[in-house]
């Protein structure tokens, strides 16, 4: 995977070149970190593989957004509906 153009994008998103985050952002492989999530999905929680599909895990792993690597007893298997 060629993820260095996506680490370059969420360091100019969060943080700036004089920043001491900048660097660690852009240089942090995230994907390898995060191979498999859970993403809101038919009334509960849908398992994620990154890998199966590159671009998509890219987007993911590099986004400014929690990924949720865990469900479980105390994780809420029915989401909120809209306007809850």
């Amino acid at each position: 995977m060629n993820w260095k153009p996506y680490a370059a994008s969420l360091a100019a998103d969060v943080t700036h070149p004089g920043s001491d985050w900048w660097e660690p952002v852009r240089e942090t492989p995230r994907h390898v970190l995060v191979e498999r999530w859970f993403a809101p999905g038919g009334g509960g929680w849908q398992a994620v593989d990154g890998p199966a599909d590159e671009e998509g895990w890219a987007g993911a792993a590099y986004a400014n957004r929690t990924l949720v690597t865990k469900v479980g007893p105390r994780t809420r298997t029915r989401l909120p509906r809209s306007g809850s």
